[in-house]
């Protein structure tokens, strides 16, 4: 799994790369139909917003949060991900089992 990071407009602390990673991870345990995944945190005034994009099992997948803390941003901008990766692993097994 190829994983990006684009920062525009702040800094990326080591606690916060910290994180990011341990959150990446488990994304990854989740599925491991992702072939990439590109992060995008903006430092705007007076929220901040994380794009997270990933192609899971050939098909592009995107989530998107703003707010004040950019640790909540990260958590719930991936729990988003992880819904949508669920969601496309369960009609992958069940187009496996039951083909048309």
């Amino acid at each position: 799994m190829e994983i990006n990071v684009t920062n525009r407009g702040g800094e990326i602390t080591p606690d916060l790369q910290k994180h990011l990673d341990k959150k990446l991870r488990k994304l990854e345990r989740i599925s491991g139909g992702i072939s990439d995944i590109h992060v995008v945190i903006v430092h705007e005034r007076p929220d901040r917003r994380v794009e997270v994009a990933a192609r899971v099992y050939g098909q592009d997948l995107f989530a998107e949060e703003r707010g004040e803390d950019l640790l909540t941003c990260i958590d719930v901008a991936l729990e988003k991900l992880v819904k949508q990766v669920k969601k496309r692993k369960g009609r992958v097994k069940d187009h496996t089992l039951h083909p048309h």
